[in-house]
């Protein structure tokens, strides 16, 4: 990809790694300063892709690499490396707006577990920053939004769809890594539109509207 910019003269490029570079959770809010240990196949190749972008930057380009979280919106589903059984990945419960309004059960992390939220027209537009910044003072952003009680989303949830069959686990099952998001903020201007609960919502409305 950055090969083929570069021929045609494509300066600025942003590239979509992921917050599994980080490795295993910690328990702390990481920056971007802070070490990666990539522990799985996934991870490895996004940490090689800011790699490569950092030898493409060394000749002229532009590059910067946003480690994404897990975002929420449709298509969370529709994953094709889960569809054609090429893992086996449970699914991230940033689906569970989703899979509660098909009528399926979920079982949702502790209430008091906190995690980041993304939507993903907010991702979009952290990409849009990236792109339109008139300077780039690092080669790497950490992409989230909020960060929230899982015990909110539950709650909203609950609020929203009465019917939905939402359980809570007894004790965390996945532990989730926190990312710092100052940076993107203050440097290249990225203001959320969406809180977890606007999210949510739009959410499910586009579920809804799929169904029709």
């Amino acid at each position: 990809m950055f090969e083929a910019a570069r021929i045609h003269g494509i300066r600025r490029v942003v590239n979509a790694s992921s917050v599994s570079v980080y490795g295993p959770p910690s328990g702390e809010c990481k920056n971007e300063d802070d070490p990666i240990f990539p522990d799985r196949p996934y991870a490895a190749c996004k940490a090689w892709s800011e790699n490569m972008a950092d030898v493409f930057n060394g000749w002229g380009m532009e590059i910067v690499s946003l480690r994404v979280t897990s975002s929420m919106g449709v298509g969370r589903l529709g994953r094709a490396t889960l569809k054609a059984g090429l893992t086996h990945e449970r699914v991230s419960f940033m689906a569970a707006p989703e899979l509660a309004a098909l009528g399926q059960p979920v079982t949702l992390p502790p209430d008091e577990q906190v995690a980041d939220f993304l939507y993903v027209v907010d991702t979009a537009e952290a990409f849009w920053c990236a792109l339109d910044a008139p300077a780039l003072p690092r080669p790497v952003y950490n992409l989230r939004a909020q960060q929230r009680r899982v015990g909110d989303l539950t709650a909203h949830l609950r609020r929203l769809l009465p019917q939905a069959q939402l359980e809570v686990a007894g004790e965390r099952t996945q532990e989730l890594q926190l990312m710092d998001n100052t940076r993107l903020v203050s440097e290249l201007g990225f203001a959320p539109r969406y809180t977890m609960e606007a999210g949510v919502e739009k959410y499910i409305e586009e579920v809804r509207a799929a169904r029709r």
